[in-house]
C-alpha cells in the first residue's frame, strides 16, 4: 500500500478504517 498513488479521500478512508479496527480490537480486549 505505502508507495503507491492514492487520492487523499482514499487515504482518508484507509485510515479511517484502520483506527476504528484498532478501537474494536482494543475495546475487546480489556
Amino acid at each position: 500500500m505505502i508507495g503507491t498513488e492514492t487520492t487523499p479521500t482514499e487515504r482518508d478512508e484507509a485510515t479511517a478504517a484502520t483506527t476504528a479496527y484498532g478501537i474494536n480490537e482494543r475495546r475487546k480486549s480489556s
